[in-house]
């Protein structure tokens, strides 16, 4: 090869990388190698089942409508971030349009077990790195007896009944209440007529 060919290949390449490089920001980062599943379970604070109802972010920030809670409390509705969080990204001098080589991309529609590792911005954080799966059946074999519904999950009518039931009980013993205080004042004037007798 000669030098004019080489160094032009030379100057294709410095220009391609320099095009790549200032197109988005890039954080570095890198995954280890991801233990066992169960061992990510056990450690994350909390663990559920939910499908993705809307993403943001190239599809980094999602939207779950939580299925079943496998570990802990989580609301029915809740947001994962799969990159950093926007905390982070202003701590860097980052914008959104920030790419790190651990960025989970959800879509929209799909079923996952999600196993975040923390909480930061009122979101769940999560990345390539967790254990985070998309839900199938070898996902289903690790179901835990204790499986449990979202904690704002009891539906509208449940929620009524529940607090008819509440009501009717605190009036029947505020009835009870009453009618027992009625019957001792009805009954202590008769006492004090028939003890001051002659």
């Amino acid at each position: 090869m000669s030098t004019i060919s080489s160094r032009r290949w030379s100057s294709v390449g410095a220009a391609v990388f320099g095009i790549l490089l200032l197109s988005a920001p890039v954080a570095g980062a890198s995954c280890g190698p991801l233990g066992p599943i169960e061992e990510a379970i056990d450690d994350a604070p909390v663990v559920f089942v939910g499908t993705v109802a809307n993403v943001e972010h190239d599809g980094r920030l999602a939207s779950f409508s939580v299925d079943e809670v496998w570990k802990g409390d989580v609301k029915s509705t809740v947001v994962v971030s799969g990159g950093p969080s926007p905390s982070e990204l202003e701590g860097l001098g980052f914008g959104e349009s920030v790419v790190t080589s651990v960025d989970r991309h959800f879509e929209q529609g799909v079923r996952y077990l999600v196993v975040p590792f923390g909480v930061e911005d009122g979101a769940y954080m999560d990345n390539a790195c967790s254990a985070t799966d998309v839900y199938g059946p070898s996902v289903d074999d690790l179901r835990p007896a204790t499986t449990h519904p979202p904690i704002d999950a009891g539906t509208d009518g449940e929620l009524v009944v529940a607090r008819v039931a509440l009501g009717v009980i605190a009036l029947a013993v505020a009835t009870a209440v009453a009618v027992n205080t009625i019957r001792q004042r009805a009954s202590s004037p008769q006492e004090a007529v028939s003890s001051s007798g002659p």
